[in-house]
């Protein structure tokens, strides 16, 4: 109970409207509970979005974003004709914003291996008549072929497997089509580019050193989930994607939508989840700085 007051406290949503927040929280717990049917919210930019009934969307209900600080900077940094790649898509939340900001002249392309959710990110792209969207149902790696997919319970959590399969009855494995985004976006424009695979960040990274060699007036921004305890599944440390990013002349920064960017380390606490930034050209963080 401790703990989860102290979540609590740290959502800006509770902070603001305590009693509110809980009313929310107690509604979507009585609402899946009664029903099961779809439920769309009238959401942000006069888009809908069909929710399941995962903490994403959970997030979603309670905040208005999963990720607020992740929204704002996609919402602020894209622009009319720009391209996004959604590394991650899951049901569609940054394709949805990304494709509002891009407008008809500009392309998202999203990746969602998880079949189940995969269903609803294109539910979500056909109810908001979304052409510049396309959806994939494929995991992005460092190579190309058939890998085996973990489907967690709590879909948000499905991932490449990061281990052999076992007699573990709890795991169920999937194979599943992957793509590197080198391959992918070969002679393609990407401006910004999301992932989002809890834990496989740096096979997805290594995978683009084409795409991250480009002149930094080419090279995409990235956003990108760091969190130590996923990483250490793939046998990985922050320092190393770091390392990697840095051999392409990136540098990475953490966004906050009171503060800006501020530079970020290798280095912070185990418990930690954070979404961060690279960029390689200096003109593009000047841009994020100012997103504020």
């Amino acid at each position: 109970m401790i703990g989860l007051m102290k979540r609590l406290r740290d959502r800006p949503d509770f902070r603001a409207h305590p009693l509110g927040a809980l009313g929310r929280r107690l509604w979507w717990r009585i609402r899946w509970r009664t029903g099961r049917r779809p439920w769309i919210l009238p959401w942000h930019d006069g888009l809908r979005l069909k929710l399941d009934r995962g903490g994403p969307s959970a997030l979603i209900y309670y905040q208005g974003f999963s990720e607020p600080d992740t929204a704002a900077l996609v919402r602020a940094y894209l622009k009319p004709g720009m391209v996004f790649v959604d590394v991650g898509a899951h049901i569609g939340e940054y394709a949805l914003l990304a494709a509002r900001r891009v407008g008809t002249t500009g392309e998202v392309h999203a990746f969602e291996p998880n079949p189940v959710v995969f269903e609803v990110l294109v539910e979500n792209v056909r109810l908001n008549g979304l052409d510049q969207i396309v959806a994939r149902p494929w995991a992005v790696s460092s190579a190309e072929g058939d890998v085996d997919f973990d489907l967690d319970p709590e879909a948000a959590l499905s991932a490449l497997a990061w281990r052999a399969a076992s007699a573990d009855r709890a795991r169920h494995v999937q194979r599943v089509p992957a793509v590197t985004l080198d391959g992918y976006l070969a002679g393609r424009r990407a401006d910004l580019i999301k992932i989002d695979v809890e834990g496989a960040e740096l096979l997805v990274v290594r995978g683009s050193g084409s795409l991250l060699a480009r002149p930094a007036a080419e090279a995409p921004v990235l956003i990108f989930e760091c969190a130590l305890h996923n990483y250490a599944r793939f046998g990985y440390s922050p320092v190393d994607l770091f390392r990697l990013l840095s051999d392409h002349g990136y540098e990475v920064w953490r966004f906050d939508r009171s503060r800006g960017l501020l530079p970020q380390t290798a280095e912070f606490p185990a418990g930690v989840t954070l979404n961060l930034v690279a960029a390689k050209d200096p003109a593009h963080l000047a841009l994020l700085a100012a997103t504020r």
